[in-house]
């Protein structure tokens, strides 16, 4: 017989067999929660490798110019809301992506002070104002733009039209008014029943914009399908990121929703750690150029150059090529650890057997870039040509 269990405080105490049973029920709850966690650690990790792979691909990559071309400012958008640390980790070329959009403006505004074109009308301005603010820049004031909604409309959004949903779900809930408030929740809707469609079509670049939808509406019962959407990007990705992420509309549209953030977070998104305006000071430094293989080059230029404070290698080396007397000259090519030397006074590398050698004299290579060096007063360096 089974044996009974013992009365304890006017309870009848559980039988061994009971009290194994909760052993193995808590200690399976215990290895599920482990399991889940592990899952969503592995997924996070998987997540920001491939948030990382396109935001350098995306900051590497310079877009054939058209009139038309709004890439620069959906590239910036797009990085910054899925990675806020680019502006740090790959700050060179960050800043040439917003040198780009700031020339881009400056010279349509040189042109047409009231930005009046088609071009501009048709979305250019809200993409540029949107890279500038989520950008942080201070430096150009920005005019207002007030979109007139017609929230009061009768068509209905048909699931075809997920990426007119996906927008509509994001500027109406922006408005925050009753009515497009109802409009953002039936957009939102329709975005929904378009992810869990188990025979849905949507692209990497739709699958980003309703990702965004959904999360810019804050609704719980929506996880799922951000998380739907997310899964979906990350599978129709593979093997195209070199590619796809050329493209700025692919960068705004994707990064951000993969950051579990959308275009509606540029407002509220925390200022990037700028570097402090400071007074220039006078930078001390010798720069040498050893060529043993192409021209049997030696040169060496000692110079008191006027720097911002904290100033790069980089930095040093462009106000040593700017001055009147100096007939130093450099060339650089944007790679993913930032700008990599190819040619100096002249003297330009063979890119299949050769790379230019930066060292500190006498002889210690550099750990860093030319981006991220900080010479101090009296530093000593040389470019020396090298084979493979």
């Amino acid at each position: 017989m089974e044996k009974q269990g013992k009365v304890k405080n006017g309870q009848m105490a559980p039988t061994e067999k009971e009290g194994e049973k909760h052993v193995v029920r808590n200690m399976a709850i215990i290895l599920l929660i482990v399991a889940v966690a592990i899952a969503i650690a592995i997924a996070m990790i998987v997540y920001i490798a491939v948030i990382k792979e396109c935001v350098q691909v995306s900051l590497s990559s310079t877009p054939e110019w058209s009139p038309y071309r709004i890439d620069t400012a959906e590239a910036i958008i797009g990085v910054t809301l899925g990675y806020p640390k680019a502006y740090e980790e790959y700050r060179y070329e960050y800043q040439a992506k917003l040198y780009n959009m700031n020339i881009d403006l400056l010279a349509a505004l040189g042109n047409d002070s009231e930005l009046s074109s088609v071009t501009w009308s048709l979305g250019k301005l809200a993409q540029y104002i949107s890279g500038i603010v989520v950008s942080c820049q201070h430096a150009i004031t920005v005019m207002s733009i007030q979109p007139q909604y017609n929230t009061h409309h009768n068509r209905s959004i048909q699931p075809y039209y997920n990426n007119e949903a996906s927008m509509i779900t994001m500027a109406c809930t922006c408005l925050n008014t009753e009515t497009s408030s109802y409009a953002a929740q039936a957009a939102a809707d329709v975005v929904w029943r378009e992810i869990m469609n188990e025979n849905n079509t949507l692209n990497e670049y739709s699958l980003g914009l309703a990702a965004q939808a959904l999360i810019a509406t804050k609704n719980e019962t929506f996880r799922h399908g951000i998380a739907k959407s997310q899964m979906g990007i990350i599978s129709k990705l593979q093997g195209k990121i070199p590619e796809i992420m050329k493209k700025g509309a692919a960068v705004s549209q994707i990064l951000p929703a993969l950051a579990n953030s959308s275009f509606l977070d540029i407002e509220i998104h925390p200022p990037l750690p700028g570097v402090p305006v400071t007074a220039n000071w006078t930078l001390n430094i010798t720069i040498g150029v050893e060529d043993p293989i192409l021209t049997n080059t030696t040169r060496q230029w000692n110079s008191s150059l006027l720097v911002p404070s904290n100033a790069t290698l980089l930095q040093a080396m462009e106000a040593l090529q700017n001055e009147a007397s100096s007939n130093f000259s450099f060339d650089t090519v944007p790679t993913s650890f930032g700008p990599m030397v190819i040619t100096v006074y002249g003297i330009t590398r063979n890119e299949t057997n050769m790379y230019w050698r930066i060292m500190k004299a006498p002889d210690i290579p550099l750990q860093t870039g030319i981006a991220d060096t900080y010479p101090q007063n009296n530093d000593h360096y040389i470019f020396k040509l090298t084979s493979f």
